[in-house]
């Protein structure tokens, strides 16, 4: 990824982004989708099998690679958004 502006900024200027979701719970499937060219990843807490651990391994990867990474949690509880913001969440 050549841009190094967040996700917020590209969206609010109207950019084209291309992105996929993670149910795999694993850093290496997040580092594959890195290294494929892709804007971002959605972390799929809902329907994925992800922990906060896992989670935070996931977003370790991505920005790794510099790879915007989104987190979709299970519900809207303010404790479990603020959690996944915490560990790094776009």
């Amino acid at each position: 990824m050549s841009d190094p502006r967040s996700l917020r900024s590209l969206l609010a200027e109207g950019r084209r982004l291309l992105g996929t979701f993670s149910i795999i719970p694993s850093a290496d499937i997040i580092e594959i989708i890195a290294l494929s060219g892709l804007d971002f990843v959605i972390i799929d807490m809902e329907h994925g099998p992800f922990g906060l651990e896992t989670v935070r391994a996931g977003l370790m990867a991505a920005r790794a690679h510099g790879l915007r990474a989104v987190v979709r949690v299970r519900t809207s509880e303010a404790a479990l958004v603020g959690a996944a913001l915490d560990v790094g969440a776009d």
